[in-house]
């Protein structure tokens, strides 16, 4: 909500008070209250006679949590599972039960975060648990250098048919991921070996973590610039 004030609280102003969006396709305004309804940037405009103020709006369906998350050739970039982007159920992630299982949803409460709750993060932002087929985090990076990077996870299987892949920006580019059982829940192994190599462009980059199916926990992310 944006308040317009006036000075001196005694005015006699006559001008009409209009509200307007430059796009009402990324934004719309009424009275005040903005309301986004796409991805990008515009302006909402106050306008009196010939007084005319314009606040920026960004619209964007995730923004990074704990971020940014900044991919360069400087050094390896890891990004702990716990730190899914804000923008909750079907935007940031996707999550099979609304209830969470670990009965404890402090992490992302503590940082923020009042709809990331489906999400089991267990151990304070340690890692994701009680993973199931077809949920997904997303995770938006920002790539300072395009070109190729290594790709892996850091995974612990329990199961004999865990599997996941990566997404960039909505296209699977790893293909499926299988991670052989290693009979815990917590003993921490980076998969695939050797990672795998794709190719990021400069900017704002979104990463999907896909679990295929479950029967693993998950701790974290990491990209190495070639």
């Amino acid at each position: 909500t944006v308040i317009a004030t006036c000075h001196p609280e005694n005015y006699n102003y006559s001008e009409d008070i209009i509200w307007y969006s430059e796009n009402p396709n990324i934004a719309r305004v009424e009275d005040g209250v903005i309301t986004i309804t796409g991805e990008g940037v515009t302006s909402v405009v106050f306008q009196s006679g010939n007084i005319v103020e314009r606040v920026v709006v960004d619209g964007k369906y995730t923004r990074p949590f704990k971020g940014p998350h900044i991919l360069s050739s400087s050094a390896p970039c890891e990004v702990p599972a716990a730190n899914f982007d804000f923008g909750g159920e079907g935007f940031a992630f996707h999550d099979n039960e609304p209830e969470n299982k670990t009965g404890n949803d402090s992490y992302r409460l503590a940082n923020g975060d009042t709809r990331g709750t489906p999400v089991e993060v267990e151990g304070n932002g340690n890692n994701i648990g009680y993973t199931s087929a077809n949920e997904w985090l997303v995770y938006t990076l920002n790539v300072e250098e395009a070109g190729a990077y290594l790709v892996e996870a850091n995974v612990s299987a329990n199961g004999n048919n865990a599997r996941f892949h990566v997404e960039v920006n909505n296209e699977n580019v790893t293909g499926t991921i299988h991670i052989p059982n290693n009979g815990s829940w917590s003993s921490w192994r980076w998969h695939p070996l050797p990672p795998l190599e794709i190719h990021l462009d400069e900017g704002e980059q979104r990463v999907k973590f896909y679990i295929e199916d479950s029967g693993f926990n998950f701790r974290a992310l990491r990209f190495t610039k070639k």
